[in-house]
């Protein structure tokens, strides 16, 4: 007998902040291919800062995303735009 596995989609807020940020494919970028580190692409000053689940950009006290002078990353336009996609892709 084969064993079968069903995907559960993470519900819970606390489920969805414990995704990994990089070849999750929920989380997509604008033309739908998942984020990853192949190549880097998307949020490559995010992987090379170390930030590689949902929760490390999610301040839980005041309840936001975290902004990149508190993620310790310099606020050049791309390193912006990385973090809107990846922040936009979030189910």
């Amino acid at each position: 007998m084969k064993a079968c596995f069903v995907k559960i989609e993470p519900t819970l807020q606390v489920e969805i902040l414990k995704q990994p940020i990089f070849s999750k494919p929920l989380v997509t970028n604008v033309v739908s291919h998942p984020l990853g580190v192949n190549g880097l692409g998307e949020g490559r000053a995010i992987i090379k800062a170390g930030y590689t689940r949902i929760k490390d950009l999610w301040d839980w006290e005041d309840k936001e995303w975290k902004s990149l002078s508190v993620l310790g990353m310099n606020s050049h336009v791309i390193n912006q735009t990385s973090k809107n996609i990846i922040i936009y892709s979030i189910p």
